[in-house]
């Protein structure tokens, strides 16, 4: 299975509408989904930091700047989705041993790492 990487100074498209963004107040990345009708909801606030994505799943880090060496990190399923609802369907903010054990219960595989994000 081939994983899609981003490139720091390209396009930060992702898949199932998912795009990483620079809020308008800062320019930390942030998680944005469009929907069909072209509006545009932050999922996500700021500081992400890493994330990778295949067919399947997006997995995305995020370092939330008041709680010091935490990173939270999100699992959104692309295809058995939880719920028609996209909000729904971000599982997170795990953290530690909770991130590894949900991502093995849903399949998500061992091979897709998160790729550093910068600005």
């Amino acid at each position: 299975m081939i994983i899609l990487t981003l490139q720091a100074c390209g396009d930060k498209k992702l898949n199932g509408g998912y795009e990483i963004d620079s809020s308008e107040e800062s320019s930390k990345l942030e998680l944005v989904y469009t929907d069909e009708e072209g509006n545009a909801v932050t999922v996500i606030e700021e500081n992400i930091v890493g994330v990778g994505q295949n067919s399947d799943f997006i997995i995305v880090k995020q370092h939330p700047p008041t709680y010091g060496n935490v990173n939270y990190c999100y699992i959104i399923p692309l295809k058995n989705k939880i719920s028609t609802n996209f909000e729904k369907n971000i599982i997170g903010p795990l953290v530690g041993s909770s991130f590894d054990d949900e991502r093995r219960r849903l399949g998500v595989p061992e091979n897709l790492n998160f790729n550093v994000l910068e600005k």
